[in-house]
């Protein structure tokens, strides 16, 4: 049996870097990291029109295929000392399916990989205007990041999912909580 647990949240919200922090502290785990950002590095070096804020539904094919790919992938999953594989993900198919909402170019085949999918816990990271930047790779604005917020809550509920709020602290106070979180509602030690 694998554990799927997912880190979400509007853009900039501090996952990736909580993301980043958990790989060091856990050991076992298997880590599945953030795809958006290298298909957007790699389109904007080659010159591909795969963007988000150019061919929108290119990308969201790409991202959900990769992300799918991530959760179905059962081959050399590390185990804990408990036996268990445990799979952490900067991020689903679900996320795409709330920007494609937001947006109104859902695809048919990403609601049917959502609906396919199931996670065991789902750590949200809500928006926070104080550590919020913009980049070459992520350009969203305030407004939209909020928006996004409102459309991935509302995406991952519809999904039948229960969010657990990572409240804004300190990266160590973060990882440390989901930590905690895991353990306790899956009853289990995590390697360290």
């Amino acid at each position: 049996m694998t554990i799927n647990i997912v880190l979400t949240g509007p853009p900039s919200a501090g996952k990736t870097t909580t993301f980043q922090d958990l790989k060091k502290k856990i050991k076992n785990v298997n880590f599945c990291k953030e795809i958006s950002r290298e298909i957007i590095k790699e389109s904007l070096e080659t010159g591909s029109d795969v963007l988000p804020w150019k061919n929108a539904q290119e990308f969201d094919r790409r991202v959900v295929s990769s992300r799918n790919k991530d959760y179905l992938n059962q081959k050399n999953l590390l185990e804990t000392r408990q036996g268990l594989k445990i799979k952490i993900y900067d991020r689903s198919p679900i996320d795409t399916y709330a920007y494609s909402k937001k947006f109104e170019c859902i695809e048919t085949n990403t609601v049917k990989i959502c609906k396919s999918l199931h996670y065991d816990l789902i750590f949200f990271f809500p928006f926070e205007k104080e550590i919020y930047t913009q980049d070459d790779e992520r350009k969203e604005s305030i407004q939209l990041a909020i928006d996004l917020e409102k459309h991935l809550m509302e995406s991952y509920i519809e999904f039948d999912n229960e969010l657990i709020i990572v409240n804004f602290d300190t990266i160590e106070n973060r990882s440390n909580f989901i930590i905690q979180e895991i353990e306790g509602r899956l009853n289990l030690e995590l390697d360290r």
